[in-house]
């Protein structure tokens, strides 16, 4: 039996071979001598001699990344593969910008492994640098020039700047400035947050990468050029993949313009070798070529989404279309009208959008754990009009080169469309529904999900291919003999078909399927009472999950990690599937302890069901501030003092202090929590001293806690010798940031725990800490070590 498409089989084989050998644990490189030696080290002091491969920019400044490395450390050369080279601020040496790819530098610094996630959903530097095939960073102190690229590079290099620049001159806003860089070079490092954001909701941030969109768009408009210039197919066929081959590398080589490249590269020589063109072989031949280079590539999220769209148009799409010989039979006779040609481009765009996203959304889920659903309908308009946008923007960027205002009249045609892309994101964002956070689903949903979409195209092809005779017998029949009744509709009797074959039939199955699939891959909350201890550095951020599906939030800040809420908390959130939390407790108004909320509240549009801080410290401008904040967006606030009490779910909080219109330094007005659901209790302590626990130390004499979060991350001045007697915690949690500047956790307050027999955890070592409380045991477990008891 001849296998068809043997290609795409083994691309299949290979990725999936790649997953289970990871899940198994192997790894794909082997240790090198850097790795050994850097077990045991946070820095190193080298020397680093290698090619410049990459220049990018980043908010941090300009990083390069160098390959083909020797790394001399103590008089001794150890190999590794990538490095990436940081500029140090206040040094001497000239800066990255003038370098270019493809010159040889060498560079003197410390070099450190990148921070890894500490916790789920976190962006991990670690792991999406080992995926690019880079092992550690380099912050440089001083570096020189051992050898200038070659003159082919170092053009391209600076006609990419002058490029750039001519951009800054001719747009008219930071926004139009950012996107078009991005829109032809490649270059996100301008893009603003909030037009990111924006783009993301509407589900058109595919346009900002360099993919099979903008390189087929240049390359059929060149070889269409080329070919009324009456050059030879051949010519221009070379002529075509040279350029598109320079433009991949100038814009900085993502997976995806490096497989939309090889594919339309396969397109142009398929014709001389005497070979039809065949998307999915040509799909998989190209997964191989990058894989065989790069392996790790399959892990990659760019790569997933870019090889699942196009296997989508591959494979699912044809399916929703009638087979080409009754097409084309039906296509002739009489001319469809304007309004029915609208009606069958709009099917074929929407069944085309569908296909993508039904083949994206695991991928989407997986990686992102939010859905933009209304992308399907807005890609109708964005992809017609991404051909004159690019026009405008190349042709701005080139005029502006010799006229900044010639370029700059250019450059309005593609400013006029970006702003409608904006009022369509602003009005779908508007929606109910426009961002779907599915969290990420578990190993077992993304399996059944995959054998559906499997059958589903399976039992259709094999349907298809056992019919397709019989179809083509009666569709002869009723074009020869048959008579159409008129109630059919006259778009019918034109074609000689049933109503029940219009497309409009695919259509809505395919819309079935994609809202089942959004439905299927969310998250399944766990079936007991889980308690997790965020990593937010320096600060405190807790979240309780129940049972029933209920969530909590026990404050939410930081004094060491910026932008704490959108870069630790709301990720960790949207991993479990929560969009916002059905309560937020807030101990007192340290910083550390609320700017994150303040942050996610006024920046992200967080809606959070109720806000609750204690008496005491709802009094200072701090909470004052967030009061009104929270009032604003419709945000219950409410305040609790000594005994009172509030059921979230069947969890049950108990206020023990502090009492209202105490008057206390802040850490002594935090508000201390007593968690009972079922026959689990916890004490949250905020950052309340010794001299609080004191006054209610009494309170807790009919209350057993099995886990304590220890006070003031650790502090020597909290969790006292009488309140670890009193308790006796099964287990103890700390939250600090690692090599904190106050020296928490203290050792008193460890000896004190370990002399209690408490077991303890804390943050800057394990990251994220997990308890599970399950048939009356406390399981606990770290993000960094998945150790437990």
């Amino acid at each position: 039996m001849r296998i068809k498409r043997p290609l795409i089989w083994i691309l299949g084989g290979w990725i999936l071979g790649e997953i289970v050998a990871a899940g198994l644990g192997w790894q794909m490189t082997s240790a090198s001598g850097l790795n050994l030696v850097m077990e045991s080290r946070e820095t190193l002091p080298v020397t680093v001699t290698g090619r410049v491969s990459r220049v990018a920019e980043s908010a941090s400044g300009i990083q390069i990344t160098l390959t083909e490395n020797q790394v001399l450390w103590n008089e001794t050369i150890l190999d590794t593969r990538n490095l990436l080279l940081r500029e140090k601020a206040n040094t001497f040496s000239p800066s990255f910008s003038s370098l270019c790819p493809g010159t040889w530098i060498r560079a003197e610094g410390e070099l450190s492994a990148f921070p890894d996630a500490g916790n789920p959903g976190e962006f991990d530097q670690r792991k999406y640098y080992q995926q690019m095939g880079v092992d550690y960073r380099l912050d440089t102190a001083a570096w020189s020039c051992l050898q200038e690229a070659n003159g082919a590079a170092a053009f391209s290099w600076r006609l990419r700047n002058q490029l750039k620049d001519s951009i800054v001159a001719v747009t008219h806003s930071e926004e139009a400035t950012g996107v078009f860089r991005a829109l032809i070079l490649g270059d996100r490092s301008g893009l603003e947050q909030e037009t990111k954001d924006l783009y993301e909701v509407g589900g058109i941030t595919h346009i900002l990468s360099i993919s099979a969109l903008h390189l087929t768009l240049i390359g059929n408009t060149l070889q269409k050029i080329l070919r009324r210039l009456h050059l030879p197919r051949s010519a221009a066929s070379i002529i075509c993949a040279s350029f598109l081959g320079w433009y991949v590398w100038l814009t900085g080589g993502s997976a995806s313009s490096r497989r939309a490249f090889l594919m339309f590269c396969v397109m142009l020589l398929a014709p001389f070798a005497g070979r039809t063109y065949d998307m999915l072989s040509a799909l998989g031949l190209a997964g191989l070529v990058l894989l065989a280079g790069q392996p790790s590539l399959a892990f990659q999220a760019g790569f997933q989404l870019s090889f699942a769209a196009v296997a989508g148009i591959g494979i699912l799409y044809p399916l929703t279309e009638k087979p080409s010989e009754t097409q084309k039979k039906e296509e002739r006779g009489k001319k469809r009208s304007r309004v029915q040609l609208m009606a069958v481009r709009t099917d074929r765009a929407l069944r085309f959008s569908l296909c993508i996203q039904l083949a994206t959304l695991p991928v989407l889920a997986w990686n992102y754990h939010v859905i933009s659903p209304y992308g399907l309908i807005l890609n109708l308009a964005v992809i017609p009009l991404m051909a004159p946008l690019m026009v405008c923007v190349l042709m701005a960027a080139i005029v502006g080169l010799a006229s900044p205002a010639m370029g700059g009249i250019c450059a309005l045609g593609g400013e006029g469309i970006l702003s409608l892309y904006r009022r369509l994101c602003e009005a779908v964002s508007a929606l109910p529904g426009s961002r779907i956070v599915t969290g990420k689903p578990h190993t077992w949903q993304m399996v059944l999900y995959l054998i559906a979409i499997t059958v589903f195209t399976v039992v259709i092809m094999v349907r298809r291919e056992q019919q397709k005779k019989q179809k083509m017998r009666k569709l002869e029949k009723i074009e020869k003999k048959q008579k159409v009744r008129k109630d059919s509709g006259p778009d019918c009797r034109e074609r000689g078909i049933s109503p029940r074959n219009l497309p409009g039939r695919n259509l809505a199955a395919l819309l079935i399927l994609f809202v089942c699939g959004v439905l299927f891959l969310h998250r399944v909350p766990p079936g007991q009472l889980t308690v997790t201890v965020l990593d937010v550095g320096q600060g405190d951020s807790t979240l309780i999950r129940l049972p029933e599906g209920g969530s909590i939030l026990c404050d939410g800040g930081s004094t060491s990690v910026s932008q704490v809420g959108s870069r630790r908390i709301q990720p960790y959130l949207e991993y479990e599937g929560i969009s916002a939390p059905d309560l937020v407790f807030i101990s007192h108004g340290d910083e550390d302890h609320v700017n994150g909320i303040e942050e996610l509240i006024r920046e992200e549009g967080w809606r959070p069901g109720m806000i609750v801080t204690s008496a005491a410290a709802a009094e200072s401008s701090r909470m004052q501030a967030l009061k009104e904040l929270s009032e604003a967006a419709g945000i219950p606030f409410r305040q609790m003092k000594t005994g009172d009490r509030l059921q979230c779910g069947q969890a049950v909080f108990t206020c023990l202090y502090p009492e209202a219109g105490i008057q206390a330094e802040s850490n002594d007005q935090s508000l201390v929590l007593h968690l009972e659901y079922g026959s689990f209790s916890g004490l949250l302590t905020g950052d309340a001293s010794s001299a609080a626990e004191e006054q209610f130390l009494p309170l807790l004499a009919s209350m057993p806690v099995c886990w304590l979060k220890t006070g003031h991350h650790g502090s020597v001045s909290s969790t006292s010798e009488a309140l670890l007697q009193a308790l006796q915690p099964e287990a103890a949690t700390i939250s600090c940031g690692k090599n904190n500047r106050y020296g928490h956790p203290h050792p008193d307050t460890l000896k004190r725990l370990s002399e209690a027999d408490v077991p303890v955890w804390n943050t800057a070592e394990c990251g994220a800490i997990f308890l599970t409380w399950d048939n009356n045991q406390l399981a606990v477990r770290c993000c960094r070590h998945g150790d437990g008891d």
